[in-house]
């Protein structure tokens, strides 16, 4: 099994521009599937999920995910759509997830 130390994606809407977001949104960063719980450190949010960290920023053009310690790909995938069908059910908004 394979694992990560480090990964990065960017929330957007579908046509590439923001999320309608505000720090009232701060419940939907954290994945249904997935024990987790808001932490102190760096980021406009962050919170631990299993033994990852993940800081949420807003970064032009959306909000970006920064997944740290020691995790596989497929959970970091799953949490970032998990965040993201959460934002599209509280904006109205549909988004798409870019990986970088």
């Amino acid at each position: 099994m394979d694992f990560q130390s480090e990964a990065d994606c960017i929330l957007v809407s579908h046509d590439g521009l923001w999320l309608s977001l505000s720090v009232n949104h701060f419940p939907v960063f954290h994945p249904k599937s997935f024990d987790s719980r808001r932490i102190d450190g760096w980021g406009w949010y962050r919170m631990a999920v299993g033994e990852m960290e993940v800081g949420v920023m807003p970064e032009e053009p959306g909000i970006h995910l920064s997944f740290e310690g020691r995790f596989r790909m497929q959970d970091a995938e799953k949490v970032a759509r998990e965040i993201l069908i959460e934002l599209e059910k509280v904006t109205g908004e549909k988004g798409r997830i870019d990986w970088f």
